[in-house]
């Protein structure tokens, strides 16, 4: 029997403890050698009755239709061996014994790699800065990490995907299992340029279960984890905890007290996460790294020099708003596509709130409409000032 073979059968023994694997492998250094081990030599190291006896379950059959079923629908298989798997899940507690991937599972090793979880069920606003932020890191070289859940996690993988960056999504079903439903062409995208992972065989439903479990990779696999938005009881702070259990960085962006979608984030700041409100907060973090220069961009509020305060007692300190005094020449509109023209002259008249800009465009999906702003953001065509408030670089009022 192949190796391969074996690795898929000690990946189904049910009710293996983390001890338990750590001890199995560094006495028996392979699958195969813990397959053909026997009652007493399994016993000699100290094992529980239980693990003996799941381990003592010869039958290969299940694993042979594992096998057969990713060789159809071309999965892939990482063992805990191969030297593809990454070195930094090799150090967890309890690394998984294998990863099934769709996909081209990329070398990490030696490579910035961030985490970015959130609620399911993100504001607006959340999910603008997700995918903006997932957008603006890789565009700089690091590499986003997340769960294509609902929300946050999808924003976070899309923004990765815009900047034409590889993205890796871990799933807590088989990876042949697109969750939710509706996420089929980012879950298609993610495989095209990058990963879906798991360490579910093919097949597997996502049960509510699973996710606490997969949330060790999501982990694992990263320098560090980001949360944006989530509640008290949030799946985002089992990654979080999770992270702070393996040594990771967490960061988290704050939100406003008594916002039930900022509780997940702010409690972490609490417990010392790093408050998050730029890239910046974040790469100041990854020593070691080499990072892409960001485009030159204007003069912002913090780069723009402002006159000092008069010296005289009394005198009326003379200060002009730092953006207006950037001259801007109009946009060129043909430069952009439709529905960014249809936000530009949304803007033309001064300063929208999202909402005002959902409002005007009913025809455009709000995620569509979040996507444009973050691509016009990047462009230098658009700011996003606090309070989710919109304004276009040659429009001062």
């Amino acid at each position: 029997m192949s190796e391969l073979l074996h690795w898929v059968w000690l990946s189904g023994r049910p009710g293996l403890p983390a001890d338990a694997k750590v001890r199995l492998y560094d006495h028996f250094q392979s699958a195969a050698a813990i397959y053909r081990a026997n009652d007493k030599e399994l016993k000699a190291l100290g094992l529980p009755p239980s693990v003996c006896k799941t381990l003592s379950d010869k039958s290969v059959k299940k694993a042979e239709a594992i096998l057969a079923a990713c060789d159809k629908r071309q999965i892939h298989i990482i063992t805990y061996q191969d030297a593809l798997y990454p070195e930094r899940l090799n150090n967890i507690h309890n690394p998984p014994w294998l990863l099934y991937v769709r996909g081209k599972f990329p070398l990490l090793d030696g490579r910035p790699v961030l985490s970015i979880v959130g609620t399911r069920k993100p504001t607006a606003a959340g999910q603008l800065h997700a995918e903006n932020f997932a957008f603006q890191l890789a565009k700089r070289g690091m590499f986003i990490v997340s769960g294509m859940a609902a929300g946050i996690d999808s924003a976070a993988n899309r923004g990765a995907l815009r900047a034409n960056c590889p993205t890796v999504a871990v799933l807590g079903c088989g990876v042949d299992v697109v969750y939710p439903k509706n996420n089929r062409r980012l879950y298609s995208d993610i495989a095209a340029y990058g990963a879906v992972i798991s360490e579910y065989p093919p097949g597997t439903r996502p049960l509510p279960a699973h996710f606490p479990q997969r949330n060790r990779i999501i982990s694992g696999l990263a320098d560090g984890v980001f949360v944006i938005e989530g509640e008290k009881r949030s799946g985002s702070l089992i990654t979080a905890r999770h992270a702070m259990e393996q040594s990771r960085m967490v960061f988290a962006l704050p939100g406003r007290p008594g916002d039930v979608k900022a509780q997940a984030p702010n409690k972490l700041i609490k417990d010392h996460a790093k408050l998050v409100d730029c890239i910046d907060d974040i790469l100041l973090e990854y020593h070691g790294y080499q990072f892409a220069l960001p485009p030159s961009a204007p003069p912002t509020v913090e780069s723009v020099a402002v006159p000092p305060p008069a010296a005289k007692r009394g005198k009326r300190r003379q200060t002009e708003a730092p953006l207006a005094t950037v001259e801007r020449p109009p946009l060129d509109l043909s430069q952009f596509s439709g529905d960014e023209r249809l936000i530009l002259e949304q803007l033309s008249s001064g300063p929208r709130t999202l909402e005002q800009i959902v409002a005007a465009l009913s025809t455009v999906p709000v995620p569509q409409i979040l996507s444009l702003l973050t691509v016009l953001d990047v462009k230098d065509a658009v700011v996003a000032l606090p309070g989710r408030i919109y304004r276009r670089v040659d429009v001062e009022r």
